[in-house]
């Protein structure tokens, strides 16, 4: 006989307020709870059609938990409780607004494919909806829960509470936080110990740049909040086979299983909104940027770095409630996004917007090692990388549970001074890295590597990261001068990439769209079919060479500056000292050119600045 085997044994080892109390319970179970004419047992619910006729049954085993509703106060819905037809018992939501919908079909059909029954009958199938009302009439006596449609950050009973998926980090003042809409919590589950993490995965970011940058970026997201800040994208780009995939891998295992949580391009923009808000307020790994189509590259980096999803209109006309996001974002692939998208049939060009929300860093730090900087003792790189593959699929999901749990008391206990540590990295990082003279872009893409460096600092005052304080925002460093330096220019991009534009142009057709104007050249040259303006020799005084002017049609000059509004355009070019401006200070000069009939307005684009003594007159 076992111990306790009785009420009299249990009586005797746990006393008799724990007998009284299981007997209680086994006698409310044996009655059922009556919610209206529905009487909810251990054995299911039964409907009493009245009081000298006998209950009968309605459904198997559902019970009302508590009552559930947004931080805002609205969507209203009740947590149950069922056991499915292997004898499980699982949790369910079923919202308020499902009662008026599909005529109050939705619960008992979301109860029939979790693996309840219903008894048959036409009458029992359409009083569903009575049976939720009922339990929504006494609700009275249910707790509430606060219900959470997206991982992150919530303001609860005036705390601060973190949620992931099937966990919450932090405790309410008030009430308890559920998370039910996010899938898959096994994607977040820890496994190994934050011990073997440091040393198996994370002391190895010390002396590399790059998987330094991609570990601070992993943390950055859950601080977004805190700043205020705007949600970004690190882009680590290179060739094929430098264990680009390994430095995700890491970041991922900060969260949970890199396996399962990685995600690659190759997704539609619902699915990314989707997992925008799986992942809010935390981390979103991409693999493979060539997998992705050229227009939803573009596209999705704007609905990341927005932070919202596009608006949508209810049946009635009104506008619905749009999710919002702050999740910081890190992808892979083998070309940059202005490169992937150049290369297709259409030749798009990024806007310089999409490059500063998604900074592009060379995934090589040019040591010869793939993605790495030092081996730490690993015969080559593709050892380490092995190793760091398969440490993360060990090791996973409770360095972000450290670190939150420090943060999630700091934000509730000491903001100010959170906010003042962090903005304090952000300049010192700033102050140390950022060029003088710098462009607004510039100073914007110093800033989002900033934040970075500042998530990783408070890492490590966390005792997260097992680096030496500052080591972690200079690693940063080395990865925004990588960046800074393969572009090329401290001023605005867009004005680089329109220089660029038209050099290519003259280069490539000087000679087929523009008609020579010196007579001997002239008479030389092929016919030019398309003609953009003409062209002419002169010698450039200051050197005595011999270079091309040329004076463009306003019509042409647009097509010139296709991707660039040519009123801005003609106005940098003008400042840059590529044209001419005319007596007025007009961006385009009167000239008499052959064959228009008179003077005309067009663009002279002349050899040097010292133009002084180019001839005037035009002969022909």
């Amino acid at each position: 006989m076992s111990e306790n085997s009785d009420f009299n044994d249990q009586a005797k080892s746990k006393g008799k307020l724990s007998v009284a109390k299981k007997i209680t319970t086994a006698i409310d179970a044996a009655k059922g709870i009556k919610y209206g004419n529905f009487i909810i047992s251990g054995n299911g619910v039964s409907l009493q059609r009245g009081e000298d006729q006998d209950p009968i049954p309605f459904s198997s085993y559902i019970k009302p938990l508590a009552i559930c509703r947004t931080a805002k106060g609205d969507g209203y819905a009740i947590l149950f409780e069922m056991r499915d037809l292997d004898n499980r018992i699982q949790q369910f939501i079923i919202r308020s607004e499902d009662l008026h919908t599909g005529g109050g079909e939705l619960p008992r059909v979301e109860f029939a494919r979790r693996g309840g029954w219903s008894a048959p009958g036409i009458r029992v199938r359409t009083l569903w909806p009575d049976f939720i009302n009922s339990i929504l009439k006494q609700s009275k006596a249910l707790p509430r829960l606060t219900i959470s449609t997206m991982n992150g950050w919530h303001h609860i009973g005036g705390k601060y509470v973190y949620t992931l998926t099937g966990e919450v980090i932090g405790n309410s003042t008030t009430e308890t936080v559920i998370n039910p809409s996010m899938p898959n919590p096994a994607d977040h589950a820890p496994a190994g110990t934050l011990e073997t993490a440091q040393r198996e995965l994370f002391r190895y970011a010390a002396t590399n740049s790059r998987l330094c940058l991609a570990l601070c970026t992993s943390f950055t997201g859950a601080i977004l909040a805190i700043l205020q800040e705007e949600p970004g994208i690190i882009h680590l780009f290179g060739a094929s086979s430098i264990s680009k995939t390994t430095l995700l891998m890491v970041v991922l295992s900060v969260w949970g299983n890199p396996r399962d949580l990685m995600k690659t391009w190759n997704g539609t923009g619902n699915a990314l909104v989707a997992l925008l808000a799986q992942r809010n307020d935390g981390i979103l790994g991409l693999d493979e940027l060539g997998l992705c189509s050229v227009e939803q590259a573009g596209h999705s980096v704007y609905v990341l770095t927005a932070g919202r999803e596009k608006e949508r209109l209810k049946q009635d006309t009104s506008l619905r409630d749009t999710q919002k996001f702050r999740t910081m974002g890190i992808s892979t692939g083998e070309q940059t996004l202005s490169d992937f998208m150049r290369q297709s049939r259409h030749k798009l060009q990024p806007a310089a917007g999409q490059e500063v929300r998604m900074l592009d860093v060379p995934a090589d730090p040019g040591a010869g090692l793939g993605v790495f900087d030092d081996l730490c003792g690993f015969e080559n790189g593709a050892a380490l990388s092995n190793h760091l593959k398969h440490a993360a699929t060990q090791n996973h999901g409770t360095a972000i549970r450290a670190f939150l749990k420090r943060l999630v008391e700091d934000r509730n206990d000491r903001p100010e001074q959170l906010h003042e540590i962090l903005t304090a990295h952000i300049k010192r990082f700033m102050a140390d890295y950022l060029p003088t003279g710098a462009d607004g872009q510039v100073h914007r893409a110093c800033h989002r590597f900033g934040i970075i460096a500042a998530a990783g600092e408070l890492a490590v005052s966390y005792g997260v990261l097992p680096f030496p304080e500052g080591d972690a925002a200079a690693n940063v460093g080395v990865c925004f001068t990588a960046w800074f330096s393969r572009r090329g220019t401290s001023g605005q991009l867009e004005i680089s990439r329109l220089l660029e534009q038209v050099e290519t142009f003259f280069d490539r057709n000087g000679e087929n769209c523009f008609v020579a104007l010196d007579g001997e050249e002239r008479a030389n040259s092929r016919p030019v079919v398309d003609r953009y303006g003409f062209r002419r020799r002169v010698v450039v005084a200051a050197s005595d060479e011999t270079r091309t002017e040329y004076f463009v049609l306003v019509s042409r000059f647009k097509e010139i500056c296709t991707g660039f509004d040519y009123r801005w355009a003609a106005r940098q070019l003008a400042e840059h000292g590529v044209i001419k401006k005319d007596a007025e200070g007009k961006n385009s000069i009167s000239k008499q050119l052959p064959d228009l009939g008179g003077k005309v307005r067009c663009y002279h684009f002349f050899p040097s600045d010292d133009s002084s003594k180019l001839p005037e007159d035009i002969p022909f």
